[in-house]
């Protein structure tokens, strides 16, 4: 049964979530089916680390008696996914208190329910007033608020009372929510296509996009914060030239950032900090500070942080530019500082292959072998990376033979790995390639070193490209 679609859908519950769905399944008003009670009873305990058990082992648990019926076995499993679909709903509608109070509105339109008309308008105005959010979805919600307050007032005072002005600006102001929420929306969706279009050299039609930010250039919505950073971030990466955009969404963080909802904060650190390190990539090393700024300033407000966990990929590619570009102390204290934060399943490796990279940088070669050898190989992506670096430790130490010995094994477990894609794979064969021969010229010639240097070059898919580009410079005579 752990292979069943309910299995891995309630595997994928927290345990307070399994609770609440217990106490759901459990409600006559969700549930009339003791025998789907019974059944969750089964999982939760195959989720507590329990034997597998049968689908006929299952059935006669439920039912005692009565013949195994595959068939109807397999309904009421599908049965309890759907009210685990179900729960799902319950509980986003639980913490979406605007669209909790558009619903309610709707229903007294729709039911007539005058009584509670005034007091249920009232409260969904005071609510969306609350909430100052800078999120599309708050404006969505909030015209929809207006738009329902509007359609009952119409509804059941038309007749008693022609429409004033005071109608007119509900219109206005109702459209207005409505065309922040499409702004905001364009925007974000004009940002991300530039993004793609960069990692992907893709040549994509943006004018729907520029006409949209002409249209609030033209317009006062910059006033709105979440128009103005959305804007800002769209024109950043259209203008990548012109830093200005970068240091007023800067500016417009510190002030508004709080008032988004968490994802879309993530959203807005992703998008600073894919700036940077284009920027930093086209040359701009002013650019580093401001990227190890944005990494550690959402790592410390928790906005970087999944689960109040760090990602060891997140980690690691911090090190990497600190390293990269010279800043080795911040890459020292970072991995001193922040390690704790990475979970402790992952924590070893990634704190014994940083800290054998800060080693490599700083060329004391018997620290990196010591942090090396730490580093548990089972995990495909550290065995790959952690002989790589172990590569070029031999070659720096001139240990030629256990070098040419590791080079050819090296290659034949990344030809052999088949979770590597082809792309993936190419790069660390490429890098096996040209070590090799470097290792093998003799006599050392400017030409020989010219034509290596020229290959390096023309091979886009390779791992270390830098390194290889210092060591031909340091073999020229």
């Amino acid at each position: 049964m752990k292979d069943s679609k309910l299995y891995n859908t309630l595997s994928s519950f927290s345990t307070k979530q399994l609770n609440r769905f217990d106490k759901f399944v459990r409600s006559p008003y969700f549930n009339s089916n003791e025998s789907l009670i019974k059944l969750n009873e089964i999982i939760h305990g195959l989720l507590k680390g329990n034997k597998e058990i049968t689908e006929k082992a299952a059935w006669e648990s439920i039912f005692l008696k009565k013949d195994f019926d595959q068939a109807k076995f397999r309904k009421m499993l599908s049965d309890l996914v759907t009210l685990s679909e179900s729960f799902l709903i319950q509980e986003e509608l639980a913490g979406s208190h605007l669209l909790m109070q558009n619903l309610l509105l709707q229903s007294i339109k729709k039911n007539r329910v005058v009584t509670i008309q005034k007091k249920v308008v009232t409260n969904s105005i005071k609510e969306a007033d609350r909430r100052k959010e800078q999120s599309s979805e708050y404006f969505l919600q909030r015209f929809r608020i207006e738009k329902n307050q509007y359609n009952l007032t119409t509804h059941f005072e038309k007749k008693s009372k022609k429409k004033t002005i005071t109608a007119a600006e509900e219109v206005q102001s109702l459209s207005k929510k409505l065309d922040i929420f499409y702004l905001i929306e364009k925007m974000r969706h004009g940002s991300d296509l530039l993004t793609w279009s960069g990692m992907y050299k893709a040549d994509l039609d943006l004018s729907q996009f520029e006409f949209t930010a002409k249209l609030i250039e033209r317009s006062d919505y910059l006033n709105i914060p979440a128009i103005n950073i959305y804007y800002n971030i769209y024109k950043a990466f259209k203008e990548e030239n012109q830093t200005k955009y970068f240091f007023q969404i800067k500016e417009l963080m510190l002030e508004y950032l709080d008032q988004f909802p968490f994802e879309e904060q993530q959203e807005i650190y992703d998008s600073m900090i894919s700036y940077c390190i284009i920027k930093v990539n086209s040359g701009e090393k002013d650019f580093i500070p401001e990227a190890l700024e944005m990494y550690t300033t959402g790592i410390d407000t928790g906005i970087s942080l999944i689960d109040g966990e760090l990602s060891p990929t997140a980690f690691r590619n911090i090190v990497v530019i600190a390293l990269r570009y010279g800043y080795m102390d911040f890459a020292i204290n970072f991995i001193n500082e922040k390690a704790d934060l990475i979970n402790h399943k992952f924590r070893s490796n990634a704190l014994n292959f940083n800290l054998a990279r800060v080693y490599f940088y700083k060329k004391e070669h018997d620290r990196v072998l010591e942090y090396l050898n730490q580093v548990d190989f089972e995990d495909v992506w550290y065995n790959i990376n952690s002989k790589a670096m172990l590569i070029a430790t031999y070659y720096e130490t001139e240990e030629f033979d256990a070098l040419e010995s590791l080079l050819t094994s090296y290659a034949a477990f990344i030809r052999r790995e088949k979770s590597l894609d082809e792309a993936r794979r190419q790069r660390y064969l490429n890098f096996v390639n040209l070590v090799k021969k470097l290792i093998k010229i003799f006599p050392v010639t400017n030409e020989k070193l010219d034509k290596i240097r020229d290959e390096v070059k023309a091979t886009k898919a390779i791992i270390n490209r830098t390194w290889l580009y210092e060591r031909i410079e340091l073999l020229r005579p």
